[in-house]
């Protein structure tokens, strides 16, 4: 099959060239991080993938623990709607990984179906009358007339004798051809097998989008972030007040005394040295900040940060922080946050997203 693929399962319909997933033809807005998941999980539909394929496919050569896999995988199962009107797309094997167990078809792009995904690790079915090519849509070599490399046909050495003679010899040329073209026909059926089988890893490798992923979005909970205490900022929570990706964000309360600098953080964050770490911040127009900086600061206490005066910002808006971790840097890391700078006291509320790395 030859152009963009395109799957369906249940109400959606997954485009992997075109980034879209849609239900019922509506779109439905997932993170680049899940967006790729969810195409790994549906080209692989019916097979058991481990927790170390999954980080292969999806993340590289990334750090991902496995309590942040289970995250993720939640989010996933969320944004799908797993669980209402009893759906069920995702099936975690105990000890083994994870299984996609919604029946996947293949769609054209006026969204016919056009058959069922096939488990990667077998054959694909061929066309016997045609002997088509399923993966590429070409045809395969004639099977007719095919035989051994260097192998003569045989000739009948009675050209007069017996009608029963004649028989014999002409049944055992016969058979003799038949032999060959079963041999030849199996090595054929080999070679494909093998050719179709590269093809078919090779694009799931392909189609799944090279881009950032968020570790950090704050869907199921703070996912270990905290206000250094005795600062203005009282809480940091999970909320749906606001989000830059998917439906939550961690909201920043200010409405303690006042103290010139405040901060929330990460201790610990798994990340390597040599990355750019990237968030979305939104603080609302009428703040009391002076300065936001987004840095990362490793076990030497050395920082390095995005400072950026607040004045600069798009004010109630979300505004892109970004911060390169230096190739030296000595890992793990201390601490990955937010310093913000008050000039005077206020109460309001910040909120952080899509904390992404590359």
């Amino acid at each position: 099959m030859q152009g963009k693929l395109i799957y369906e399962f249940g109400p959606f319909r997954l485009e992997p060239a075109e980034h879209r997933l849609l239900r019922q033809g509506q779109p439905v807005n997932l993170s680049p991080q899940l967006f790729s998941l969810l195409v790994v999980f549906v080209e692989n539909s019916g097979t058991l993938i481990s927790k170390e394929e999954l980080r292969n496919k999806v993340w590289g050569n990334a750090f991902i623990s496995d309590d942040a896999l289970k995250v993720i995988i939640g989010n996933l199962r969320k944004a799908l709607g797993e669980g209402h009107n009893g759906d069920r797309y995702i099936e975690n094997v105990f000890g083994k990984g994870y299984r996609f167990i919604s029946p996947v078809r293949i769609a054209d792009n006026n969204g016919d179906s056009q058959g069922h995904v096939q488990n990667p690790d077998l054959p694909p079915r061929r066309d016997a009358a045609n002997a088509t090519d399923l993966v590429n849509g070409e045809p395969l070599a004639n099977d007719q007339g095919l035989a051994e490399p260097g192998a003569e046909t045989p000739a009948s050495a009675n050209t007069g004798g017996t009608p029963r003679g004649r028989v014999g010899g002409n049944r055992r040329i016969l058979l003799g051809s038949l032999g060959a073209l079963i041999a030849a026909a199996t090595l054929l059926g080999l070679g494909f097998w093998f050719r179709s089988n590269k093809q078919n890893q090779a694009h799931v490798q392909s189609s799944v989008p090279s881009q950032q992923f968020s570790l950090y979005d704050f869907e199921d909970g703070e996912q270990g972030w905290v206000a250094r205490p005795n600062r203005m900022i009282s809480r940091v929570f999970s909320s749906d007040a606001h989000a830059y990706e998917g439906k939550r964000s961690l909201a920043i309360v200010f409405d303690s005394a006042y103290s010139r600098k405040s901060q929330v953080y990460i201790e610990y964050p798994p990340l390597k040295a040599g990355r750019v770490v990237t968030a979305r911040i939104l603080c609302p127009a009428d703040n009391q900040l002076s300065t936001i900086a987004w840095f990362v600061e490793d076990r030497e206490f050395t920082w390095s940060n995005d400072w950026q005066p607040v004045s600069r910002l798009i004010p109630g808006g979300w505004n892109r922080f970004s911060v390169r971790i230096p190739a030296d840097a000595p890992t793990p890391l201390a601490r990955l946050g937010i310093e913000f700078t008050a000039d005077s006291v206020w109460k309001g509320t910040c909120y952080l997203d899509a904390v992404e790395w590359q």
